[in-house]
């Protein structure tokens, strides 16, 4: 039988007033159950029923929303870290409501935000701007928390970093200093290990902030090395990122300094902010602030080409006065991979997939075809539009697990239904599933255990006609 593109809904609502009512113990099992089955609802029926209006239901419940909880939703927003230089942050910066409500907009962006170059001895602004963030949130989800390292430094200048966090996605387990027995470092390390249930497959995860003196810029990158191997010990950790104010360009760090940089030249650390990118505020275009990421875990959890940098005055249309007001620096972040419920988790599918598309629509009798469709380990879906003509045709194989059957398949349902299948058509997908390779490494199992599909779909509306090879994948 067909579907209806537009009412397959309100089918499903109309049947269930011809079924009786599930008794309460047997609504209660079903409601236990964690699965996707829904409830049904629909709004009271329209009283001008006779007025030749059409009666109107209520969209069906998604059947999600059960898995959420106050602190978590079931599938969340990207995770998001960023380290920010805010010049000179102190008293000063908070007496002035401009600053204040830009810097409350930017920490409301990311779940945990690193703020550099804090100067106020009483540490009072640091609070003050926690608590114009927290009277900004939305909701008590949204509430922030604050861990701020000692004064650090060699002279009177001593500056204190901070991490604002969103209380309700991490917590603290762990906080230190790198004790530097080398001196190395201007500002030591301030180091923070977290916990989360928000980043998948990442329970806990480290975070070494760091500020740099430009003059000795390239040796306190080296020995970031050092400082790294030391917090691995102490805290236990595999998932690391490091971040800060690098200084790691101009002219601090010239590309000759970078061919016997150890943080640079060991291949365990990822250099997530690129050498070309600009994070001042200034015209320096230098890309002094970076984010660095370490273990396997952290690498995998770090979503593809996420980390950049957060030019806020573009957003919030800010003149060049103001923007330097705030700071010389912009943000870096990246963001890592949310948790998906996994109830949730279960009932995802990812693919990728060879798309053919043949600009000559197959010129066939498509009711007859959906009618007649016979085809061994094919199954075709009609679907109509409101005038109940058939709209599209969707045909679609049982599960192929060997990789020679695939197209084995397609020229049966070629031979099978004349007209549908060009050769051109074809011999492309069978060049590029064989030929021409498909090499995506995160592509389930290997050889024959990889699972495929071929699906051929032809809008009719639309005279658009194309053929697919899906794939399995890993992909999250």
């Amino acid at each position: 039988m067909g579907k209806c593109l537009s009412c397959i809904r309100r089918s499903e609502d109309d049947a269930e007033e011809h079924n009786p009512p599930k008794t309460q113990p047997e609504q209660n099992a079903r409601e236990d159950e964690s699965t996707f089955s829904e409830e049904e609802r629909k709004k009271p029926r329209d009283e001008r029923k006779g007025s030749g209006e059409k009666i109107k239901f209520r969209r069906r419940s998604s059947g999600l929303s059960r898995f959420s909880t106050n602190d978590q939703h079931v599938v969340e927003k990207p995770f998001r870290i960023a380290a920010f230089n805010v010049q000179k942050f102190g008293a000063a910066k908070m007496k002035d409501s401009v600053v204040v409500d830009i810097l409350v907009k930017i920490v409301l962006q990311f779940d945990i935000i690193l703020i550099q170059e804090i100067v106020d001895v009483s540490e009072q602004a640091i609070q003050d701007l926690l608590e114009a963030v927290n009277a900004e949130s939305e909701e008590n989800a949204h509430r922030y928390e604050l861990v701020i390292s000692p004064r650090l430094g060699r002279s009177n200048m001593k500056e204190q970093y901070a991490f604002l966090y969103r209380s309700n996605k991490v917590r603290i387990e762990e906080t230190c200093t790198y004790p530097d027995p080398k001196d190395v470092f201007i500002r030591e390390p301030f180091i923070v290990q977290f916990s989360s249930n928000s980043v998948a497959n990442l329970s806990e995860f480290t975070i070494l902030s760091i500020h740099t003196q430009p003059t000795s810029a390239p040796t306190e990158i080296d020995s970031l090395v050092d400082a790294h191997a030391w917090a691995v010990d102490k805290l236990g950790t595999k998932n690391v990122i490091i971040m800060g104010d690098f200084n790691a360009g101009g002219t601090f760090v010239r590309p000759s300094d970078w061919v016997t940089n150890r943080l640079r030249q060991n291949s365990e650390f990822k250099w997530l902010i690129a050498d070309h990118l600009d994070t001042t505020a200034t015209n320096t275009l230098a890309a002094y602030d970076r984010i660095i990421s370490w273990g396997e875990e952290m690498h995998e959890s770090v979503i593809p080409y996420s980390a950049s940098v957060y030019r806020y005055d573009e957003e919030m249309k800010l003149d060049e006065k103001t923007l330097l007001t705030v700071s010389d620096h912009f943000p870096v972040f990246c963001e890592l991979r949310p948790t998906v419920h996994p109830t949730i988790e279960k009932n995802i599918t990812p693919k990728i997939a060879i798309t053919v598309t043949d600009k000559r629509f197959p010129k066939i009798d498509y009711d007859t075809l959906s009618k007649e469709f016979k085809a061994p380990k094919f199954k075709l879906f009609p679907y109509y539009d409101e005038n109940t003509q058939l709209a599209r045709v969707e045909i679609r194989s049982h599960k192929i697990s060997k990789p020679q059957d695939v197209i084995t398949s397609i020229e049966k349902l070629r031979n099978s239904t004349e007209g549908l299948i060009s050769y051109s058509v074809l011999s492309t997908l069978k060049y590029k599933f064989t030929s021409g390779g498909v090499t995506d490494n995160t592509l389930v199992g290997r050889g024959g255990d990889r699972v495929h599909w071929v699906v051929v779909v032809a809008d009719i509306q639309n005279k658009n006609f194309t053929c697919f090879i899906e794939i399995l994948t890993q992909i999250a």
